[in-house]
């Protein structure tokens, strides 16, 4: 194909004015489009945030309950089970791996329930928790307390049974999602049993 042929120059203007014209297309559907995807997407969420709202209030108390249906597929909970995450402590040859835990707790940006040294030489669970059919949904911190949120999934009350491990809970609390205190739960030699509701949140605070 010579340079100066006809079947060049043809080939040469369709291909810029595809060039041209399809991104100017594109930049025109997207724009009469876009508003109104965004305005449908944010009616349906809101339309299912305000059903699961009503779903999740309590007839029985104050404290919001596990709506039995989420309307949608992708809110559903697929996996349960006790978090594998961990966080480092600092290995000290003259403490036990326990007193490496207290003494680095207060510091500590977000403590989960296992903890592995530094060193890699021991690994402990801070707690030996039973808690079948509980999700455990979040653990925070507050100077040496720790915080276990956990969802009861099932439909009948789940017992929460918390043990000594490397840490010995001294004193315990129930607490709602706010954090604010609701009763003391006893905590005999470190051990910590709580009743969950069906359906139910529950936040349990430690003092260690």
């Amino acid at each position: 194909m010579r340079l100066n042929s006809l079947a060049l120059r043809l080939f040469a203007t369709s291909a810029a004015w595809t060039l041209l014209v399809l991104p100017l297309a594109g930049y025109i559907i997207y724009s009469l489009y876009r508003e109104d995807v965004q305005l449908s997407f944010d009616a349906q969420l809101k339309k299912l945030l305000t059903q699961i709202t009503i779903d999740s209030m309590s007839t029985t108390g104050d404290e919001p309950v596990m709506p039995p249906n989420l309307y949608e597929p992708l809110f559903e909970v697929t996996q349960s089970g006790p978090l594998r995450t961990r966080f480092h402590v600092v290995p000290h040859s003259a403490e036990s791996i326990g007193k490496s835990v207290a003494r680095t707790l207060p510091y500590a940006v977000e403590p989960q329930l296992h903890v592995l040294r530094s060193a890699g030489t021991a690994s402990a669970s801070l707690f030996d928790i039973e808690a079948e059919g509980l999700l455990l949904t979040g653990v925070e911190r507050e100077d040496s307390k720790l915080r276990l949120f956990l969802l009861n999934t099932e439909d009948s009350n789940r017992i929460l049974s918390l043990k000594p491990a490397t840490l010995t809970p001294r004193a315990a609390r129930l607490i709602d999602l706010e954090g604010k205190p609701k009763r003391d739960v006893a905590a005999n030699g470190g051990a910590i049993i709580v009743d969950v509701a069906a359906r139910a949140w529950v936040g349990v605070e430690i003092d260690v």
